[in-house]
């Protein structure tokens, strides 16, 4: 927050609250708007320590254009301390926000689709186990079976001899 800012609504205040007549005053030179313009502008560059250098036209527009500026800059922070922000702010998040939203939404779809596709190569695993422990329990069958009949084989040949 800029101290001028502070120190010049500060004083301004301090002022207002010494006499009823300062007061009365201000509000004055709020209805008269444009009449009294010069006397803000140099109640203003007084407590703004925005003299009008030597040389320069009193108008200069790169020192109106400065203070504006200024001035803005310190109203936007006085506002964030009452947790105020401008509309372009407000605008400029919202769109953020959507956007995010938008960048969510595809990734909540293609998670769907990783499951998805995770549940199909599980499924697949499964099937493939079966058939594997399937094959094996079949491979262990033939041999019991070859084992058998060499037993049987060589068992033959015992008793003829």
């Amino acid at each position: 927050m800029n101290r001028d800012f502070l120190e010049f609504w500060g004083n301004f205040l301090l002022q207002a609250a010494k006499g009823q007549r300062q007061l009365e005053e201000a509000v004055k030179w709020s209805r008269l708007g444009f009449e009294v313009l010069e006397t803000q502008k140099a109640f203003w560059n007084a407590w703004h320590g925005a003299e009008e250098e030597k040389g320069k036209k009193p108008g200069d527009l790169d020192q109106w254009k400065k203070s504006a500026e200024e001035f803005r800059y310190s109203c936007r922070e006085l506002a964030r301390l009452f947790g105020v922000v401008s509309l372009e702010e407000y605008e400029e998040l919202l769109r953020q926000k959507e956007a995010l939203e938008k960048k969510l939404e595809e990734k909540k779809k293609s998670a769907s689709k990783t499951r998805w596709t995770g549940k199909r190569v599980r499924d697949v695993q499964r099937e493939m186990q079966r058939e594997l422990q399937e094959l094996t329990r079949k491979q262990g069958e033939q041999f019991n079976e070859l084992m058998e009949s060499i037993r049987k084989f060589y068992g033959q040949d015992d008793s003829s001899r």
